[in-house]
């Protein structure tokens, strides 16, 4: 299993009018029963964690090419085609306080696909743990406030989150599938979409595996408390008596922010005897600050400083598949009802067809792919919406 991916969008305001949202439901299913009829669940799952496939996705159903809000609506547009579960994929969580829903939701998911016990706390702690990775472990100004979590129903899974930088007015969209995931805790990128970041905190990077290790070395031998009390101290210029006797020398700082810390955090640390930094992550009241805390001790005390190292690669362009059937904002141009009914009616009818063993209907849409692979859109009709 691995992180397969991050996109980055701008932060855009507005709503999908209630006529284009049935529709965008609909097209979603018949979607999504073409590629589960074709490929299976897990094919889909793949997908989803793929955030370029994704966006090519949010835009063939109408989604504006270029906004944040995708995520959310599109998201809650599959939780809504997939809601019966007759696909074998139901989706938990979503934008704001519904994402704090995720483990209730997911309790009902497995018993709706009877998955045992263990299973159902096995997907809990997937969704806490991924939420905690990139909300603290992964320190790059983004806020998160979605989590959605796609089950099928073999207890395999996508994760679909997105944080904020409302300064900037950007949002960045993580994707994870429970099949590429060998650690969640080193390396789970295999592409970063969006705006490269000098400065942030990356814990699970390769490169930061000796603070992972380091870090754990610290709390068996119970030092974070002392140590931290050093960092602390030299951060406020003080400098202890015995450091000039013994020529210790002590934390520097340049412009670092020390956090504040919850009372009895290396306590509660200590109690919980973290095995593994997915262990310590999960520990109640380890968020971002205690995070940076933990980076601070390892590079200022010890010299093994934590990966500033954001992973950006350059996507595709997903802007030509807004040429489905349009944009709700009108780029590249508007949404016709009557077109889209008319694709979702051949997509259903093909569907059907191939339920009773009839698949040319599909394989036509398949020989469709070779018309526009070379083709390119006007770039004119590019624009932000």
């Amino acid at each position: 299993m691995r992180r397969t991916g991050v996109a980055e969008l701008p932060l855009h305001a507005g709503h999908v009018p209630a006529w284009l949202i049935t529709r965008m439901i609909r097209l979603s299913r018949a979607l999504i029963a073409v590629l589960v009829e074709e490929f299976g669940t897990e094919e889909v799952l793949l997908r989803l964690a793929d955030p370029l496939w994704f966006q090519a996705l949010s835009n063939v159903i109408g989604m504006d090419w270029d906004s944040s809000g995708s995520t959310t609506v599109t998201c809650g547009v599959l939780r809504q085609a997939l809601a019966d579960g007759e696909l074998g994929i139901l989706v938990a969580g979503g934008k704001g306080a519904r994402s704090r829903r995720t483990p209730a939701e997911l309790e009902e998911i497995g018993r709706q696909f009877g998955l045992g016990e263990d299973k159902i706390r096995e997907l809990q702690r997937t969704s806490r743990l991924v939420a905690k990775v990139d909300h603290a472990a992964v320190q790059d100004g983004y806020q998160l406030y979605h989590h959605a979590m796609f089950v099928e129903r073999e207890g395999r899974w996508a994760i679909v989150q997105q944080g904020m930088r409302p300064e900037q007015r950007v949002a960045r969209r993580y994707h994870w599938v429970s099949e590429r995931v060998v650690s969640f805790v080193v390396e789970p990128h295999t592409g970063v979409a969006g705006m490269r970041h000098s400065s942030i905190l990356n814990m699970i990077a390769r490169e930061s595996q000796p603070v992972q290790e380091l870090v754990l070395d610290l709390v068996t031998e119970r030092k974070l408390a002392k140590d931290w009390a050093r960092v602390a101290a030299a951060a406020r210029g003080a400098r202890p008596l015995i450091a000039y006797v013994e020529g210790e020398d002590l934390p520097q700082f340049r412009g670092r922010v020390i956090p504040e810390l919850p009372r009895g955090v290396w306590e509660r640390i200590y109690g919980a005897e973290p095995d593994t930094f997915e262990d310590l992550l999960l520990v109640p009241g380890v968020g971002p600050a205690v995070v940076r805390a933990l980076a601070l001790i390892s590079e200022l005390i010890y010299d093994t400083p934590p990966s500033r190292r954001d992973l950006v690669s350059h996507p595709f362009d997903p802007f030509r598949y807004s040429f489905a059937i349009g944009g709700k904002d009108g780029v590249p141009f508007p949404v016709d009802p009557k077109v889209v009914d008319e694709v979702i009616a051949q997509l259903e009818e093909a569907i059907e067809a191939a339920r009773l063993g009839r698949k040319d209907k599909l394989r036509a849409l398949e020989r469709l792919r070779g018309l526009v692979r070379g083709w390119r859109y006007p770039s004119h009709l590019k624009r932000p919406t």
